[in-house]
């Protein structure tokens, strides 16, 4: 067995201030488990109120921030205190492009509309303003929830920075990309969120990569192979249920998945942060939906010092242009900015140094009668339209529900299977890593 070194949560993060400028103070709107917290509060700023909704997540802030007051639903707030910050990882089932993509008029995602009118009715409103969600809400519908966030936020008087991240940036193992987007009343938000940009290392050969991280329960829906790293955890799966991606050890030959004091460092947050919540699955689901504290606390640390933006070659968007991947606002013009998804460029970590513990959710897996092979007879996988095919072993579709909708039909009337689905970028790795993709005539 190969050792591991074990590093501690502070290892993964981006490190201690480099200049603080005063100890400042939030609201955390959406709170869940507190990962925008944690991220500030390692930079020096304290959270004097948390909002959550979830019982269980809110078993967890109560835990880990005994000093912060806590509100239950944002809908019975009158306003905000008077904080320097406010930060909203608002609900993003309806601007997912796993959930019910209903925009940002659906059910869950339109309570971000309660972050503008606590505005409204704050008489010193917040300095600053930070908002999380998936990237694909600068896709859906043309952008149309994009659209809705920036005329909200012109109609208070703030100017505004958007960017897409992947949290790889910041060291720890996991392919994240989030949006998120920086607003301020007085000052300039580029300087925080569009300053920095290390752009994307270049990827060295794949036959150097011993672990590879990959999504078990997703039926044909996609692989999010990842080499020397997993795909992003989310709060829940094509089984309707939180499960972490699974995790292909070349070398030991053997899949596995992560444990979730792991899945707590693959965050940013320390082991056992989520034990407040009791069972497995609530802590995955709450890791799932998370925001990655590196990048909070990149996000804080630049606010209180922040990093010059040079906007000379950046070009003035045209009313029928798509959003692109980062934009912003000063002067009632919106500019598309070139920054990459990668701000920062800390060592990333290999999944093997962080995955130190045994065992992980392998009776979850069986519990699903998804039963992972112990051992390949060759290093061979086929990821085939009804699953994972491995020599030794096979892991079936997860959802027949999800294989019927995703199905195209017959004149008569009969499902046809159709196969699983690769990025040319996935099609490549998994090709250097020694993994066929095999196809299934309709």
């Amino acid at each position: 067995m190969r050792s591991k070194t074990m590093l501690s949560p502070t290892q993964l993060e981006l490190g201690a201030d480099e200049s603080p400028t005063g100890r400042l103070t939030s609201v955390g709107l959406f709170s869940g488990i507190g990962g925008f917290e944690l991220g500030l509060s390692n930079s020096n700023v304290h959270s004097s109120l948390l909002c959550e909704i979830d019982p269980i997540a809110v078993s967890v802030l109560s835990r880990q921030f005994p000093t912060s007051s806590i509100s239950h639903d944002i809908r019975t707030l009158d306003n905000l205190p008077d904080v320097d910050i406010v930060t909203a990882g608002f609900p993003c089932q309806d601007l997912s492009q796993a959930g019910m993509t209903n925009g940002i008029s659906g059910e869950h995602s339109s309570i971000v509309d309660q972050l503008f009118r606590l505005i409204r009715a704050t008489s010193n409103p917040p300095k600053w303003v930070i908002l999380e969600n998936v990237p694909f809400t600068i896709y859906l519908d043309r952008g149309r929830a994009l659209s809705h966030l920036v005329s909200q936020f012109r109609a208070l008087g703030y100017g505004w920075a958007y960017r897409i991240v992947d949290a790889h940036c910041s060291g720890i193992p996991q392919r994240r990309r989030r949006l998120f987007m920086v607003a301020s009343i007085e000052g300039d938000p580029r300087s925080v969120l569009l300053s920095d940009d290390e752009g994307k290392p270049v990827v060295g050969e794949e036959d150097t990569d011993d672990l590879f991280g990959f999504y078990w329960s997703e039926g044909n829906r996609g692989v999010g192979w990842a080499p020397e790293a997993i795909p992003p955890l989310k709060g829940s799966s094509g089984v309707s249920i939180p499960t972490p991606p699974a995790i292909w050890d070349r070398r030991r030959r053997r899949v596995f998945t992560p444990d979730v004091r792991d899945a707590e460092r693959l965050m940013g947050f320390p082991v056992d942060w989520t034990e407040p919540a009791g069972s497995e699955r609530h802590r995955l689901k709450l890791l799932g939906n998370a925001v990655s504290v590196p990048i909070t606390q990149w996000l804080s640390q630049r606010i209180q010092t922040p990093g010059p933006y040079q906007a000379r070659e950046d070009r003035v968007l045209e009313p029928d242009d798509k959003w692109p991947k980062a934009a912003w606002s000063m002067d009632g013009r919106t500019h598309a900015s070139a920054v990459t998804e990668w701000p920062i460029q800390k060592s990333v970590v290999k999944g093997g140094e962080i995955m130190y513990h045994q065992g992980g959710s392998r009776a979850e897996m069986r519990r699903l009668k998804i039963v992972p092979p112990v051992a390949f007879n060759q290093e061979r996988l086929n990821l085939t339209e009804g699953g994972l095919d491995v020599q030794g072993g096979y892991i079936p579709p997860c959802s027949q529900g999800l294989h019927e909708r995703r199905c195209e039909r017959s004149g008569g009337g009969a499902s046809v299977r159709v196969a699983q689905r690769h990025s040319a970028q996935d099609a490549r790795v998994l090709r250097a890593s020694g993994v066929s993709t095999t196809t299934t005539a309709a």
